[in-house]
């Protein structure tokens, strides 16, 4: 019979090693220890059933991985030698159902005809990347060689003569609910064909988005103006920093097409730069969409914008809106239908106050960009009715990424918290050490705080002014010999001794944080931080960190994700600590490439605060090197 141990009330009493699984993340390394642990409870028919168990375990698992993971094919020579390697392979069910191919790699050639004869009927999820095809063998390969194809992604570059299908004559794919695609072409002319004979062909698709990478189609100079001149843009501006060319394309395809129904679309995730009579055609196409990122230029007024969410009341759940500077809808968004179901909302340009927020009942998360925060809080009847705490109540996660270097104060706190009374995760920019003490005070049960781009000091972070600190640095014997006495006080007689407004060690329930600020040291740190025991994810930004701090931090916290930045003068053998002691869990330690010496950075950030520098070149000697 299986023998259970006895149950321990504290999790103090977990043996050494295992108190990650507090967390549900074991490490990888332990996963033997573990096994021989629970191992250890069984009897001999137990551990046979046991042994069972494992097999269905792997069996299953294997099946899990093949529908999640991806084989990637780069060139005709992998083409034919995955096809000869993997061909024999039974059952079915063994074989992946996920696929890439890039590169030198022709739809048409006999390498690609046999690996979708043999693989074809089990693929649910085909990507297409920069391959080579002409007009019918795309259409041959989708209508015959894949039935049970899921999702199609595709990037490529648009020709003059790619077309889906040759004729007027349409097929349907009814299987296909996801098409990522990223179609590119200096001309829209050539792009939205294959577009819409792509689209009218899925009549079933369910996601429709654009394919993110990190090289960009980089637009001529000649294009850029033939564009603002026959598509009437604002300025040259708003075509440069488009996100990505086939963007427009997408729009164009899905919005004037008039033969292209999809009554199952619920997510459209793509930049969708719109005019008022681009929105108002989206609006009367009455998509059931949950999800929507928006970008309106500046001939779009409020009734516009209303109309088009109307269409949407009942089904948008997450909602990205982009004002061009000159946008008439930035000024007022009362006038919109009141979203019930929207929990996601990200707002970037607005420039009016958050009165508007009483009509989102289910709003969870809000991210503000470009926002003049101060006034958008500062309206008297958001006051008013933020008093009551009618207005935005139910929201836990803000966001606010402000376009000027205007301070974060108390006052701003102090009003944020009654607007929102009951937030878990914040991230503001620019805050100070009042602004801190707010924050602390306000919010006791923040679990997430993103104090990026500060203006705060040790002061802010501890509740008041810490003594000097001096401590040593680790010594070749490990990471036991460190001093972190106050000038012979400890954390307690300091507490005692000296009162002070609420810190940072007064959010017991915080798990994620993220500190930057140029006058952020150790003390903030070794008093501060590290009593935080159930932070599971820092970042730190600042050139007066030490290994003192990052020691501390790694022997008294059970981080699973540990990052640094411009925190130069830890050591390397510090670092090389940190990669052992959190081997199997994420950790950055510096993590990047300047083009000053190692000894000169230090005073390079001192002189220059939180300013962000373009870092292009870096100098071997005892920079450290990213972990592998």
């Amino acid at each position: 019979m299986l023998k259970l141990p006895k149950l321990r009330r504290s999790h103090r009493h977990i043996p050494e090693g295992f108190h990650f699984l507090l967390e549900g993340q074991p490490h990888p390394l332990l996963i033997p220890s573990i096994i021989e642990e629970v191992a250890s409870y069984l009897t001999l028919p137990d551990l046979k059933t046991f042994r069972q168990v494992c097999k269905s375990w792997e069996n299953e698992s294997t099946k899990k991985i093949l529908h999640i993971s991806k084989v990637v094919i780069v060139d005709e020579e992998g083409l034919v030698k995955f096809t000869k390697l993997c061909h024999h392979i039974t059952p079915k069910s063994r074989q992946n159902m996920n696929y890439e191919l890039r590169g030198d790699i022709d739809l048409g050639s006999l390498s690609a005809t046999k690996f979708f004869k043999v693989f074809g009927e089990r693929i649910e999820f085909i990507y297409l990347n920069r391959v080579r095809w002409t007009d019918g063998e795309l259409k041959c390969i989708l209508f015959t060689r894949l039935p049970n194809l899921h999702t199609f992604a595709v990037e490529a570059r648009a020709y003059s003569d790619r077309r889906l299908f040759v004729d007027d004559r349409y097929e349907v794919l009814p299987n296909i609910k996801v098409l990522k695609l990223n179609v590119f072409s200096f001309i829209t002319e050539l792009t939205t064909p294959f577009l819409r004979d792509l689209l009218k062909a899925c009549p079933n698709l369910e996601t429709l988005s654009s394919i993110r990478t990190e090289k960009r189609n980089h637009l001529p100079m000649q294009f850029i103006q033939y564009v603002c001149q026959e598509m009437s843009y604002d300025t040259a501006d708003d075509v440069v920093n488009m996100p990505y060319n086939a963007d427009i394309a997408i729009a164009e395809a899905l919005i004037d097409t008039k033969d292209v129904s999809l009554p199952k679309l619920k997510i459209l995730d793509t930049n969708m730069r719109l005019r008022g009579p681009g929105l108002q055609q989206l609006g009367l196409k009455m998509f059931p969409i949950k999800q929507l990122d928006l970008t309106l230029l500046s001939d779009v007024g409020t009734r516009a914008l209303q109309d088009v969410l109307t269409s949407l009341e009942n089904s948008l759940q997450i909602l990205k809106l982009k004002f061009h500077p000159r946008c008439h809808a930035a000024d007022e968004l009362e006038a919109i239908p009141p979203l019930k179901n929207l929990t996601h909302l990200t707002l970037n340009g607005y420039r009016n106050s958050l009165k508007f927020l009483e009509i989102l009942p289910a709003l969870k998360f809000l991210c503000l960009v470009r926002l003049r925060f101060s006034k958008s809080i500062s309206d008297k009847s958001i006051a008013i009715q933020g008093r009551g705490g009618k207005l935005g109540s139910k929201v836990e996660c803000l966001e606010v990424h402000e376009d000027f270097s205007r301070k974060c104060t108390k006052t701003e706190i102090a009003t944020m918290k009654r607007l929102f009374p009951d937030l878990k995760r914040l991230k503001l920019e620019n805050l100070t050490d009042d602004g801190l003490s707010a924050i602390f005070m306000s919010y006791p049960h923040l679990e997430g705080l993103d104090g990026m781009n500060g203006c705060y000091s040790d002061s802010g972070i501890l509740g008041g002014d810490v003594p000097t600190l001096e401590c040593d640095v680790l010594n070749d014997g490990g990471c036991d010999d460190y001093d972190n006495n106050m000038e012979g006080e400890s954390d307690e007689s300091y507490a005692c001794h000296y009162p002070r407004l609420p810190s940072i060690s007064d959010l017991k329930e915080l798990r994620s944080l993220s500190l930057a600020s140029p006058n952020l040291t150790d003390k903030s740190i070794i008093h501060g931080v590290v009593h935080c025991r159930n932070l599971r994810k820092l970042h730190l930004l600042s050139s007066c960190i030490t290994d003192s701090s990052i020691l501390r931090i790694l022997d008294e916290l059970d981080l699973f994700n540990f990052k640094t930045e411009y925190c130069f003068q830890v050591s390397k053998q510090t670092v090389d600590y940190a990669k052992k002691k959190m081997r199997g869990r994420q950790v950055s330690i510096n993590e990047y490439g300047g083009p000053l010496k190692q000894s000169e950075i230090p005073n390079f950030m001192r002189r220059n605060g939180s300013s962000y520098v373009l870092m292009k070149k870096i100098e071997p000697q005892e920079m450290i090197l990213p972990q592998r």
